[in-house]
């Protein structure tokens, strides 16, 4: 294997450009148009793009997989905080709005290992040394999770793997979302019920129209209601809106935008934002006007635009990053994302930061390893409180 390293996706030769691309068939977080979006809208002013490409053969060379890294290393979603910020430090081209990240990887490709040993062989050998990097968003259960861990522990790195968020879904085999509720609990589907009867009362007052939007041509309108819906909600303001912009434009140059808005009298009340990839549907965005809280458009909406998915044939839908407890409800799965942190301990920095890491796994252990023992005396001491109250 031979690795090349490049720091702008237009300097990218067609081999690898058509890698990205045929990626994103696959997983729009490995396609050309998010990294693109990522690079044009969401990199810090002084940070730069590393893209490594291992390559296979000599004359009739082909990009077999490719790593795109930035530095120093990106803090929006990371775990390691703004010690990233300094130093020989990278990471992966990731954010907060990332709900997949891994090696990029060509799709007749059997066995990546070689591949992404050789990259962080690669890595390893550059001069200044990098002293940390941290990958995250990752699929621990993919084999080139496992071949990142071993490849940067390999090339010398100090590896720690831990969970990143975690993350709803669900696989679908029925027709129907109503059919899918039918599995579930009593509970919960005594909660459906009781959303599909606040969607009966929001006609009542008024017009109620949801519209699906997917096309190019499509996305100005859609995305002023949205942007009109995100002003009026509980939300902030879009932390940044042109890598927003630039992904829903992305997304909708593949077909692969579900961007849902539920209008009631012609003003839009609320939005859930989904991009569907090889029958995988994973939600990005969801939002409604606070004044409408009472009528519950920010539910309404979510089921709407999951019965649309199931009637297009999705067959995986996921709540992309986080796991906020109203997930739950939607979809009866949870599964772990999980980050790579690899340390040179050589270096002070890479070594001071390792025993950082290794200290606050140590103390979360202890932490885990007594609360069995304190839980007894703390509930004593309530009860004995509570009998001096009374």
């Amino acid at each position: 294997m031979h690795v090349t390293v490049y720091e702008r996706f237009r300097d990218l030769p067609v081999p690898v450009r058509s890698l990205f691309e045929q990626a994103q068939l696959r997983d729009f977080y490995s396609g050309t148009g998010w990294y693109q979006t990522l690079e044009a809208t969401a990199l810090p002013a002084d940070a730069g793009l590393r893209i490594y490409v291992a390559w296979e053969g000599n004359e009739d060379r082909r990009a077999r997989v490719a790593l795109v890294l930035q530095t120093p290393g990106a803090l929006n979603g990371s775990r390691l905080g703004g010690a990233l910020a300094r130093g020989r430090t990278l990471s992966g081209a990731h954010n907060f709005h990332t709900c997949l990240f891994g090696p990029v990887l060509a799709a007749d490709l059997d066995d990546a290992r070689p591949a992404i040993w050789a990259i962080c062989e690669f890595i390893a050998q550059e001069h200044p040394r990098w002293e940390v990097i941290e990958l995250n968003a990752l699929d621990a259960q993919a084999p080139s999770f496992e071949a990142l861990c071993t490849g940067l522990q390999s090339a010398g790195f100090a590896v720690r793997r831990f969970a990143h968020f975690g993350s709803w879904f669900d696989r679908f085999d029925q027709p129907s979302y109503r059919d899918y509720t039918k599995k579930r609990g009593a509970a919960l589907r005594k909660a459906f019920q009781n959303y599909e009867r606040k969607a009966r009362k929001l006609q009542q007052l008024g017009k109620v129209e949801f519209v699906l939007y997917s096309k190019p041509e499509e996305l100005d309108r859609a995305f002023e209601a949205y942007r009109h819906i995100i002003s009026l909600s509980w939300k902030d303001e879009e932390h940044n809106e042109s890598l927003t912009g630039g992904m829903f434009r992305a997304a909708a140059d593949i077909g692969a935008l579900r961007l849902g808005i539920l209008f009631l009298d012609g003003q839009p009340i609320a939005t859930e934002v989904g991009i569907v990839i090889d029958g995988t549907a994973t939600m990005v965005k969801t939002a409604y006007v606070e004044a409408r809280r009472e009528a519950s458009p920010g539910a309404i909406v979510i089921l709407y635009t999951l019965e649309r998915l199931l009637a297009e044939g999705v067959k995986e839908i996921n709540f992309g990053r986080d796991d906020q407890d109203y997930k739950r409800l939607w979809l009866a799965q949870r599964r772990e994302r999980w980050a790579i942190a690899a340390y040179r301990r050589e270096t002070l920095r890479g070594m001071l930061m390792c025993l950082r890491h290794d200290a606050r796994i140590g103390k979360d252990a202890l932490i885990e390893l007594v609360k069995p023992l304190v839980k007894p005396v703390r509930d004593a001491w309530r009860m004995r409180r509570t009998a001096v109250a009374r």
